[in-house]
């Protein structure tokens, strides 16, 4: 693997060629914009300090994009380990059922008041709609950070069940109930926010 010479790469550009985009997409992510200058800061410190690593098959954007991939992760994890020891994100059984009880009566079926609403007709097209999609975005960052970071890793960057557990030293069982959590939040907020408008 060739080695980009220093001369074609310019970390003084680095904050006016790539800032403000690493820090949208590090404030999608987060929800935060403390953490999410922090972790760009970050970024570019890490970048700066390994910039020999900097091979001529990336782009110096994508080679700190993938920084600051890897710097959301290792947040998220520490949120979560944070979260696990002080909190008890993932106690016994009891959290799970009264978690569940809120939802599905004894049988497992849902509740009348929390049974979903249909959303939209087929001809909508929800992803295209900005209304929605602020009120999407609004209630991400309203999500827990322990939360928030899974569904970001899960649906937003696509990744897998054992590449999240990894990530984030959970079980697969531990990300299925923070997964649904979240999604039982979201769907609260947006037919708060979105349907009942």
């Amino acid at each position: 693997m060739k080695i980009q010479q220093i001369s074609s790469c310019n970390p003084e550009k680095w904050v006016e060629k790539y800032a403000d985009d690493l820090f949208a997409w590090a404030f999608q992510r987060t929800g935060n914009r403390a953490v999410a200058e922090d972790l760009v800061q970050e970024t570019f410190l890490t970048a700066l300090a390994g910039i020999e690593n900097l091979n001529s098959e990336n782009s110096e954007k994508t080679w700190l994009y993938s920084i600051l991939r890897i710097k959301v992760i290792g947040y998220f994890h520490e949120v979560l380990l944070k979260f696990k020891t002080t909190e008890g994100l993932f106690d016994d059984e009891d959290q799970t059922r009264q978690f569940r009880r809120l939802f599905f009566d004894e049988s497992g079926k849902w509740k009348k008041a929390q049974k979903p609403v249909n959303w939209h007709s087929e001809d909508e097209d929800l992803p295209n709609d900005g209304e929605f999609m602020s009120i999407l975005k609004m209630c991400l960052k309203l999500l827990p950070e322990q939360s928030r970071g899974a569904v970001t890793l899960r649906f937003m960057d696509e990744r897998n069940t054992s590449e999240i557990c990894a990530d984030l030293d959970i079980t697969p069982s531990e990300l299925w109930a923070t997964l649904q959590r979240a999604k039982l939040q979201l769907r609260g907020c947006i037919e708060e926010n979105w349907l009942n408008d």
